[in-house]
């Protein structure tokens, strides 16, 4: 996941990173199994399939669920200290992981991978439309041909859903996120902050974060891909039993994307 402060280049502090591990890593373990099911239904049987391309890895959380299945990952981000994590996250598969300091909206890795996803709605960090198309690019150009790419995004409703304030105490973290959804700019502020239990427990350590988030229309989406060079596009929400189609991803808070690069 990437920080959108002061035009997307900054990595996030440290005691938030610290924190996005500790706190935030529910939504990448839940997805994980989900969009490898999901990629699995490909019967996918290309030169690089076992290889994973993971945009705005973060703490790795994911990248570690493929990697615990045989998989060779790569991950970028642009934080070096959430990538620090990962790689103390991975110390155990070395060999078959990687971790790049990159920017998601323009990377040459030289490299080809059968699978590149992007999850927690990290791209709806880009914030403009050009970088997304240029993002989609550079992954097109890191798919093999007939590889998948997966990713999710917060769309306008599930924008809506956070114009809010949400408090959680899970007694060994403490978050408030205050939500802003500006319908006119289609953006979206989100403020973070709370407190966490260190490693040994004697005390409580705070942080604080604000990001700002492009709500794109799915339309706008669809046609980036398409020119891009992507067909076969599909849209699924995460579920409870796993991923589910759906016909109007405007509708739903958070939206799956699955296309496939040109055979």
């Amino acid at each position: 996941m990437e920080s959108n402060n002061h035009n997307n280049t900054e990595e996030y502090p440290p005691d938030f990173s610290e924190a996005y591990d500790k706190c935030l890593w529910r939504f990448a373990i839940n997805a994980a199994p989900q969009i490898y099911d999901l990629y699995l239904q490909e019967e996918f049987k290309g030169e690089y399939q076992n290889r994973l391309l993971d945009l705005c890895c973060g703490p790795g959380h994911l990248s570690h669920f493929f990697l615990e299945r045989g998989f060779f990952t790569t991950g970028i981000d642009l934080s070096e200290t959430m990538l620090q994590l990962a790689r103390e996250r991975s110390k155990e598969y070395e060999n078959q992981s990687e971790w790049i300091l990159a920017d998601a909206s323009h990377f040459d890795l030289g490299k080809h991978f059968g699978l590149v996803v992007s999850t927690f709605s990290s791209l709806n960090l880009l914030p403009s439309l050009e970088q997304l198309t240029k993002c989609f690019q550079s992954v097109y150009k890191h798919l093999e041909k007939g590889g998948t790419f997966i990713f999710d995004m917060t769309t306008r409703l599930g924008a809506e859903y956070h114009n809010n304030v949400f408090f959680r105490d899970m007694g060994d973290y403490t978050i408030i996120t205050n939500g802003y959804f500006n319908k006119e700019g289609c953006k979206a502020s989100l403020h973070f902050l709370g407190f966490f239990k260190t490693d040994d427990s004697s005390c409580y350590k705070k942080f604080e974060h604000h990001q700002v988030e492009t709500l794109y229309k799915i339309t706008d989406v669809e046609i980036a891909l398409k020119e891009t060079g992507f067909n076969d596009i599909q849209y699924y929400v995460y579920g409870i039993t796993g991923v589910q189609a759906i016909p109007e991803p405007e509708n739903v808070v958070n939206v799956i994307v699955k296309t496939r690069k040109c055979v």
